[in-house]
C-alpha cells in the first residue's frame, strides 16, 4: 500500500501538468466568439491556440481587410492583439526587412520587431482553400516579451469553416 501512494501521486500530478496543455489546442475564444468570427471572417479565421499566463478573450472586431481580436490580463489593464490581414502586395513575409529578429518558435519563423512603442511578433501562412497569404501577427503595447508574442503567433491556426 506503501509503495501505491508515490505511484499514485505522480499518476495524478502528471494528469494535472497535461491538462491544460491538452485543454490549449483549440481556439482561444468561447465557442459562441468562434462561431461568430467563423461565420463573419471566412477565410481569414486563424486564432490563437496558446496565450500567455494570465490573460483572456475579451473580443473581436472585422475591420475591412482583416480580423483583430483582442486579449486582457485578468489582474491588470494590459491587453495585446492577435490580428490576421493579407501580406501586403509585392512583399514577403520579412516585411522587406522590418524586423529585429527571427524566432524559432514550435517549427515557425516568427519574425520580431517594434514601432512607436508598439512590439510585434508575426508569420505567415497560406490558406489551403483560397491559396491566399496571411500574416498573423500579435501587438502589444505592455510588458510581454518577444518569446511570449511569438508563441502566441506561432500558434495561430486555422478555424475557417471548410
Amino acid at each position: 500500500m506503501r509503495q501505491l501512494l508515490p505511484i499514485a501521486a505522480a499518476a495524478l500530478f502528471g494528469v494535472l501538468l497535461a491538462g491544460p496543455a491538452a485543454a490549449a489546442t483549440g481556439a482561444q475564444v468561447p465557442q459562441f466568439s468562434l462561431k461568430r468570427i467563423q461565420a463573419n471572417a471566412g477565410d481569414l479565421s486563424y486564432l490563437p491556440t496558446r496565450l500567455p499566463f494570465g490573460y483572456r478573450y475579451e473580443r473581436w472586431q472585422r475591420p475591412p481587410g482583416k480580423l483583430v481580436v483582442t486579449f486582457k490580463h485578468k489582474s491588470s489593464a494590459d491587453r495585446f492583439t492577435f490580428q490576421v490581414e493579407r501580406v501586403p502586395q509585392g512583399m514577403g513575409c520579412d516585411l522587406e526587412g522590418s524586423f529585429h529578429r527571427i524566432i524559432q518558435m514550435d517549427g515557425n519563423k516568427v519574425y520580431y520587431g517594434g514601432w512607436g512603442g508598439e512590439w510585434i511578433a508575426w508569420r505567415c501562412v497560406t490558406s489551403p482553400r483560397t491559396h491566399t497569404g496571411y500574416m498573423l501577427s500579435v501587438r502589444s503595447s505592455g510588458p510581454l516579451p518577444d518569446v511570449a508574442l511569438a508563441r502566441v503567433a506561432a500558434s495561430g491556426k486555422r478555424f475557417a469553416r471548410a
